[in-house]
């Protein structure tokens, strides 16, 4: 590799701009790496990242406040930062680019105090060049690169030997932190300092705290060439502090053979070992972990040799001490992201779902408590062939575990509290492990008793307790007590208040709060409501009205696929009305479970309902392929629209009825209606309106694209996603929906795109396997909804001319969609011309003519040949039997999809301009076509998009019924 000028780090969200200033930088004639991949969840940096990374001679750092968010930015500044320490000046090899007006979120300390360029979204041209040859001028006047070395070549380690874990994740931000403090006396102009270079480090027992502060000393050992100097005050109280202290120093004189007096005191000790780093002028780390509980602030402040800035001190404990003074890093739970990551570092789960969802499960209920998770994985790492996550997870409520020793550790913490934070520990062990609000947690405690003063002073005591002893943490206006810590309360703490009463108590609080609230500050409610909706102590009365509570809330934000869920429960447990039946079989047809919703509306009277049962039926058997089952049904829904009038009502079944027209290739009587109806929901002001506006439009930008109208498909499908943005609802059903028709939009060359840019297809790439991959966690791998993402994904990946990873993807769907559906079902048809392409860019010719025509001859038989996709098959079966020497053939095709390209996509499209240069190529021997099919839509090879390794390998592992 000839290595970089310039490695640019940025976060997901600052993309279009700092692909802005890597073009300036070009410009410069500067060599741009730009890491603007997205890592999976749990991964670490790729080995093409870290090559570039450890090639480049500076880093440029888009430091937004997305930045820190990222874990891959945090490894590559942390990387760039200690190879400048190494070389004497840790912002040597580090250029921070803010576009931010405040300084508050840079990280660490130097960066923070050097100075640095500002760069907004409405940055000039001239000012982004200007930008440009100030980073070129600090280039050219840095030489060699970042390289690899992130430790020191020789860390003295003075003490407790072996800290830390060689799987220790994550923890930027407390990592930073730390960093940050310990050394903001370097930079007095822009650092308030009250105490040196003195930290404290709290948090839980086991949460991690001095494994933090030892990789923090291990990587960050070129800082402290005097040596780290490392004791511990474990099992010591504040009243024996001092003589516990002045043993760990009298053994750690012993290790680096300084010679004391038998009777020297504490104080006289500290002098010895700081007269010993003076005389040595080097920089020193000293740590002193396990200080007890409520220590004496003078008596922390002796813990430190005086030796000036030479020595920064670490005092790890449990709680933080009592003075205020002193700079603190709170160490709380892990994020799930780095919790995830720690806990396959012992051992991956498998590809099998359950095992998967096992493993989150696990992840969750460990709730980020390092040393559960160092516990557990141990514990599995040993056991891995015999013994699964899902088998572990059935174990943790069934006897003994490895977790024990952690809850007992635990329980040791809770012992001493008051009745209140009892009581408060009491609601959360019948709550859900997530954030508490202060409304129901008062609500619930009122309607105990337990409360007999003013409530408002007894919950705040007793939650200023519980974050004094680091067992809850505030969360705005609700409090988090950590999963751990509930399942010890209620497994070794004597309840205060009878636990049975106490659930049916916080069924009755989630509904009334609930009530009171607007439907968008409903969400924190709901994680209690699924809890409490099935604990045997709640009556069936409110059991029935959380579950309605539940599926009302998520209809109403667009997750179907989730709503479902408690609607079949409804109907499971004997509660269901006919209406019910009907929203059911609709959450079903919504969430991509046809044959669901027809199961569900066989149960509804033949008398009831009949227009809205007839709607989801035939669009059930649509989504099936049983389209001549549906015909009969549309006919009589179209006969019953003409005799409404148009309102926001009738909307949704006239949208339907226009799908219905696009699966049948009517597309010129679809586009009439659906513009109609657009036109007719904008004028009408109404919520629902807004609604079926939406729904329409994502209708109308799948029209547009089909007839291939790109441009205005993407301006169409981009209102759509704005509309949800604006609203907070990125995750909405449309929003996902109009996502897909607008990455599509991408994908697809317009006629007059002369000049594309293949940014945009690596992006719109990226785009669909996220979403394929959310769709996979949320509503499973063999959901209707699901393959047909990935079906967009395979084409997405040989848009991106990645047509290995296509090929295998396609392999592995369309034994699914086969299985499910039949081979005759549209999707799989779809998949299958599509493996004719993914062939054809592989150079196998004999297999794109097999698998074209197998697509193009279904496609007849099920959806006719005037149907658009039987058009572009057909055009694509010209191409594969041009590819194997067949012109003739090829050219009678070509002539007819020039003949039937105006009636079904219009003559101002790309298809019907692609007939028209078939031709002329045709008479050409096929070695030109083969150039032509292999390189005509594929971007530079620079800037292909790497695929999502994770899609193709969990492909290959769901099973296939």
């Amino acid at each position: 590799m000839g290595g970089y000028d310039v490695f640019l780090s940025l976060a997901g969200p600052d993309r279009d701009d700092a692909l802005r200033l890597a073009a300036a930088l070009e410009g410069e004639g500067l060599r741009v790496f730009v890491d603007d991949k997205e890592i999976p969840l749990f991964e670490s940096i790729t080995a093409e990242i870290e090559d570039a990374l450890n090639a480049s001679k500076v880093l440029v750092a888009y430091f937004s406040r997305s930045f820190p968010g990222r874990p891959a930015c945090e490894v590559e500044l942390t990387a760039a930062f200690l190879s400048g320490h190494r070389e004497g000046d840790p912002t040597r090899r580090v250029v921070v680019v803010n576009p931010e007006p405040t300084v508050d979120h840079l990280h660490p300390v130097e960066l923070a105090d050097a100075r640095f360029a500002l760069m907004t979204g409405d940055t000039d041209e001239r000012s982004l060049r200007s930008l440009a040859k100030r980073i070129k001028k600090r280039v050219d006047a840095t030489t060699g690169a970042i390289g690899g070395a992130v430790l020191a070549d020789q860390l003295v380690w003075f003490g407790s030997a072996g800290l830390g874990t060689s799987n220790f994740v994550g923890r930027f931000a407390e990592t930073w932190e730390l960093h940050s403090k310990l050394h903001r006396g370097d930079f007095t102009l822009t650092q308030d300092i009250p105490t040196g270079g003195l930290v404290t480090v709290d948090g839980l027992p086991g949460s991690g705290k001095t494994s933090l502060v030892a990789s923090y000393a291990r990587r960050f050992g070129a800082r402290f060439p005097g040596g780290v100097y490392w004791t511990s005050l474990s099992g010591a109280s504040p009243d024996d502090v001092l003589g516990a202290y002045g043993d760990a120093l009298r053994a750690l004189a012993g290790r680096t053979d300084l010679r004391i007096a038998s009777d020297s005191t504490v104080d006289q000790l500290c002098g010895a070992f700081a007269n010993r780093i003076a005389v040595g002028k080097l920089p020193a780390l000293w740590v002193v972990d396990d200080v007890p509980a409520a220590l004496d602030p003078t008596l922390a402040q002796r813990l430190a040799p005086k030796v000036g800035p030479l020595l920064r001190t670490v005092l790890i404990g449990h709680e933080r001490p009592a003075d205020e003074r002193l700079p603190h890093v709170s160490i709380a739970a892990m994020t799930p992201r780095d919790a995830g990551q720690l806990l396959r570092a012992y051992r991956m789960p498998v590809l099998d779902p359950v095992d998967r969802r096992a493993f989150d499960e696990l992840v969750a209920r460990l709730g980020g408590h390092a040393m559960a998770l160092t516990v557990v994985g141990r514990h599995l790492e040993d056991r891995q062939g015999f013994e699964s996550y899902a088998d572990f997870v059935r174990r943790l409520d069934a006897g003994p575990t490895p977790l024990d020793a952690v809850t007992a550790a635990l329980a040791e913490v809770m012992t001493g509290l008051s009745t209140a934070a009892r009581q408060i520990l009491d609601v959360s062990t019948v709550c859900a492990a997530a954030p508490v609000p202060v409304t129901l947690l008062r609500e619930v405690l009122e309607r105990t008793g337990a409360v007999r003063r003013d409530p408002s002073a007894t919950i705040g005591d007793g939650l200023v307790e519980l974050r004094e002893r680091r067992l809850a943490t505030p969360d705005g206006a609700s409090w988090q007590v950590h999963s751990l810590i509930r399942e010890t309360a209620s497994s070794h703490l004597t309840a205060v208040v009878d636990r049975s009463a106490l659930a049916s108590h916080a069924a009755s609080a989630v509904l009334d709060v609930a009530r009171q609230l607007p439907a968008d500050a409903r969400g924190q409610l709901m994680a209690h409501a699924v809890r409490l909706r099935a604990d045997p102590r709640v009556g069936p009365a409110d059991q029935e009205a959380l579950l309605r509570l539940l599926a009302a809330h998520y209809s109403t934000w667009g997750q179907p696929h989730v709503a479902v869920t408690y609607l079949e429960e409804i109907v499971g447990r004997g509660w269901a009305t006919v209406p019910d039946l009907v929203d059911t079989a609709r959450a079903c047809l919504d969430a991509g479970q046809a044959e669901r919703a027809l199961h569900h509306l066989a149960k509804v009277p033949a008398v009831s309902s009949a227009q809205q049962v007839e709607l989801i039926t035939a669009q059930a058997r649509d989504a099936l392929g049983e389209f001549a089952a549906a015909d009969d049904v549309w006919a009589a829904l179209d006969a019953a629209l003409h005799a409404t009038p148009h309102s926001a009502e009738s909307a949704a079944a006239r949208i339907a009825y226009v799908r219905s027209r696009v699966i049948r290739g009517e597309m010129a009587e679809a586009a009439a209606r659906i513009r109609t109806l657009v036109t007719d929901l904008a004028a009408d002001n109404g919520s629902l309106a807004l609604e079926r506006l939406q729904e329409a439009r994502i209708e109308l930008a799948r029209i547009q694209l089909t007839t291939n109208e790109q441009q205005a498909a993407r301006h169409t499908a981009r209102l759509v996603v704005d509309h949800y943005a604006a609203h907070g609802l990125a995750d909405h059903v449309h929003a996902r929906q109009a996502r897909l028709v607008l990455d599509g939009a991408h994908l697809a060359l317009g006629l007059w795109e002369l000049h594309p840019d293949p940014a945009h297809w690596r992006r719109a790439c990226r785009s669909v396997g996220e979403l394929l991959r959310s769709q996979r966690d949320e509503i499973g791998p063999l959901n209707l909804t699901t393959l047909a993402t990935e079906v967009e994904y395979a084409h997405a990946l040989l848009c991106n001319g990645l047509a290995r990873h296509a090929a295998a993807l396609l392999a592995g769907t369309r034994a699914r969609v086969a299985q499910l559906l039949g081979p005759e079902h549209p999707l799989h048809l779809h998949a299958l011309l599509l493996a004719g392409r993914a062939a054809a860019q592989r150079a196998d010719y004999a297999a794109a003519l097999e698998l074209h025509e197998r697509a193009h001859r279904g496609m007849e038989r099920v959806l006719g040949p005037r149907h658009p996709q039987t058009v572009h098959a057909r055009y694509g079966l010209g191409v594969a039997l041009a590819l194997t020497g067949q012109r003739g053939r090829a050219c009678r095709i070509f002539t007819d999809v020039r003949r039937l390209a105006p009636q079904t996509v219009g003559r101002k499209t790309d298809l019907y301009a692609q007939s028209w240069v078939a031709m002329s190529l045709v008479v050409l021997p096929s070695a030109l076509w083969r150039t032509v099919t292999t390189a005509s839509r594929r971007p530079p090879e620079q800037s292909v998009a790497a695929p999502h390794d994770w899609v193709l390998a969990e492909a290959a592992g769901y099973p296939s019924s």
